[in-house]
């Protein structure tokens, strides 16, 4: 689904101290223990190449703050409601957001590039249902 996938890659963008243990979705739960799973065997992947690199606080880098949010505002939550959802300043919603419009066009180019069509769809709809609303509005001075 391509608010799920979103919300997993919101993980890779949102980069503020948060909270140590956020609860998320049920739905957002699976994805986000295959996204620590990956993350944690990357991290050993490079220790074991003698990088410096604890793999348990590589995997902590990918931060779930923003999933919830990002996930209903794919649904079509309005601004208001997302902002409750996190414990996030309204701004860096809105920057962390951009940042991963960004992010999936990047890899709808990459998904292109590799010929994977269904990938390539999910990334595009995805971006459909995020780019919307003051989120994207050219200036908040109309």
């Amino acid at each position: 689904k391509p608010e799920v996938a979103a919300a997993v890659l919101s993980c890779v963008i949102f980069t503020e101290k948060g909270e140590e243990d956020i609860k998320v979705p049920d739905v957002l739960d699976g994805p986000l223990k295959k996204l620590r799973q990956a993350a944690r065997r990357i991290g050993e992947v490079e220790r074991d190449a003698n990088l410096d690199v604890d793999p348990e606080d590589y995997m902590k880098r990918f931060k779930p703050d923003l999933m919830e949010a990002v996930y209903r505002w794919c649904q079509g939550a309005k601004f208001s409601e997302i902002c409750q959802i996190c414990d996030c300043f309204e701004g860096t919603i809105i920057r962390c957001i951009r940042r991963l419009v960004e992010l999936i066009r990047q890899l709808v180019v990459a998904a292109k590039v590799i010929g994977d069509q269904t990938l390539e769809k999910t990334f595009t709809q995805a971006i459909k249902l995020i780019k919307r609303d003051i989120v994207f509005a050219g200036s908040l001075y109309l």
